[in-house]
């Protein structure tokens, strides 16, 4: 049912389009006695058609027409009441839960770099390995947190890497029908239990992730990295994308997006090729930038192309103008 103020809402807009005197009165005294005595169920019912019954001739009939039309507002609304209430998804209460559960661990931990890529690759991999020197380079040249879906595989990788060179490191996990066979199910074992924020919903560890990467001030030192992944790394690449074209990403400062293009130096070709060369077509035909050109690895507008670790840890330094002299990971990788 409509609430309280609702009702009276509605019956004194109602009354002020009463042009018989006797009714606007008698309509003025029902919501006054409804207020001070009835409840919402009761004011059709018991007030409205007890006090017309009082009345008598043409009185009588103005006021059951008029006094009518309060009913039928009150039974609208009514209806919509009941159909929002009908609609309303308990999902809303437990996404909103769930966002506000990764915020506070963001919070907690503190935003950085947010790693994307296939949970089905596994260690000794060259993927694997790759990406765990990235992590491990990445941190010891920024120092910022390290984020994941908080899955095994290219997730795994890179959190790993960062974490034994003393980094600190958290994950925002999907949480998977038990009758699936997705290894995401179960989240990487080098995350302890207070570093993941677990999600029934896809759009709350999305909102997650994309708010791990965010910069607020310019000392702040965060990217998004792209790993050789399937669907949901694509998905999730994609979305970003749109994002930074969009600018919704909510940054108050450019975050740098990286697409990590192993293979693209050897003759086999790169892991992403394809897709690049996909997106070359689509700006092309005038589907995507402001320009037809082909896609250009120099090209900053939205992501970074990067064939090798050295590559992006090169990107990162310039972009967040690291000193030369601090940039050790020269030494450890070629």
């Amino acid at each position: 049912m409509p609430s309280t103020a609702d009702i009276a809402d509605i019956v004194r807009e109602e009354t002020e389009k009463i042009n018989d005197g006797h009714v606007r009165t008698l309509s003025t005294e029902l919501l006054s006695q409804w207020l001070e005595n009835t409840t919402p169920e009761s004011f059709c019912k018991d007030v409205i058609y007890l006090r017309i019954r009082e009345l008598e001739g043409n009185t009588r009939r103005n006021a059951r027409l008029l006094l009518g039309r309060i009913k039928n507002r009150i039974a609208d609304e009514a209806a919509r009441v009941a159909i929002m209430e009908a609609r309303h998804r308990p999902s809303v209460k437990k996404m909103s839960k769930e966002i506000l559960d990764a915020y506070n661990l963001i919070e907690r931990l503190g935003r950085g770099i947010v790693y994307f890529g296939s949970s089905k690759t596994e260690p000794g991999e060259t993927y694997y390995e790759l990406t765990k020197q990235l992590g491990r380079e990445i941190y010891l040249l920024l120092g910022s947190t390290s984020w994941s879906g908080a899955g095994p595989g290219q997730m795994e990788a890179a959190l790993k890497g960062a974490k034994e060179a003393g980094g600190k490191i958290g994950g925002i996990k999907i949480l998977l029908d038990k009758n699936t066979s997705q290894k995401e199910e179960n989240p990487s074992p080098i995350l302890p239990p207070e570093c993941i924020a677990s999600c029934n919903y896809f759009g709350p560890r999305k909102i997650g992730l994309v708010d791990a990467g965010v910069r607020m001030t310019k000392e702040d030192k965060s990217a998004y990295i792209f790993l050789p992944g399937g669907y949901g790394t694509l998905d999730e690449y994609g979305e970003m994308l749109c994002l930074q074209q969009l600018t919704k990403i909510g940054s108050s400062e450019p975050v740098p997006v990286i697409l990590v293009n192993y293979d693209s130096l050897v003759e086999s070709g790169g892991y992403y090729d394809h897709l690049l060369q996909f997106l070359s077509s689509c700006t092309q035909k005038g589907a995507i930038g402001k320009d037809k050109r082909a896609l250009s690895p120099d090209d900053l507008t939205l992501f970074r192309v990067c064939r090798t670790n050295r590559e992006v840890l090169d990107f990162l330094a310039d972009w967040y103008e690291i000193p030369e002299e601090k940039r050790g990971y020269e030494k450890r990788i070629t």
